[in-house]
C-alpha cells in the first residue's frame, strides 16, 4: 500500500492507493482504478481518487454493454 486516503464519503469503505504489477492504482471495494502516469501516486487526494473511481465504473459499465451484443 502506498497511501490510505480514508473512507469513501458515501459508504465509509476504505479507499487506498496501492502499488501494483502494472503501476499504481486506487482500490475501492473490488474496483481498481488505474492512476495516470503523469500523476504522482503519493500526491493523489480523495477528490481525485473519487473521479478515477467514477471513470472506472463508467468504463466497466460501457464495456459490459458492448459485450452483451457481440
Amino acid at each position: 500500500m502506498i497511501k490510505d486516503l480514508g473512507e469513501h464519503p458515501e459508504d465509509k469503505k476504505p479507499v487506498r492507493v496501492m502499488k501494483g504489477k502494472f503501476g499504481p492504482y486506487v482500490k475501492y471495494k473490488s474496483l481498481n482504478a488505474t492512476i495516470p502516469d503523469e500523476k504522482d501516486p503519493h500526491e493523489i487526494t480523495m477528490d481525485e481518487a473519487l473521479i478515477l473511481i467514477e471513470k472506472r465504473k463508467e468504463y466497466d459499465k460501457n464495456k459490459r454493454k458492448k459485450n452483451k451484443y457481440t
